[in-house]
């Protein structure tokens, strides 16, 4: 998976906020952003890992599609899981993963 991964700023703001706040802005941005890209790759080993023992991983297009499409959030994918799935299962983002492959298919039907 491919992500973008933009931060624009200028440098006459960036020069304002570290002479008035006496603070490393720069730093801080880029602190986060590494916080972000570790995580992001995190997920992806975590997910190879459950991948390579037999889970099934299901891609929703994107959240903004389900929520405009069906009037739903994350957190309505979360609660429809834990109310449908027999096995384990975890979602980061757009990817879902799960122990069985029946709990896939069924979120699948409901959700891509």
């Amino acid at each position: 998976m491919n992500k973008p991964l933009k931060a624009t700023w200028s440098l006459e703001v960036l020069q304002a906020l570290t002479f008035e706040n006496s603070l490393d802005i720069e730093k801080d941005v880029m602190d986060a952003a590494s916080k972000e890209i570790t995580k992001e790759i995190d997920q992806e080993i975590m997910r190879d890992l459950l991948k390579a023992q037999g889970w099934t991983e299901v891609i929703v297009k994107s959240a903004g599609t389900v929520a405009d499409q069906l009037n739903q959030s994350w957190v309505d994918l979360e609660m429809w899981c834990d109310q449908n799935c027999k096995g384990k299962y975890t979602g980061w983002g757009t990817s879902w993963i799960f122990e069985k492959r029946e709990d896939a298919t069924f979120f699948a039907l409901k959700w891509t």
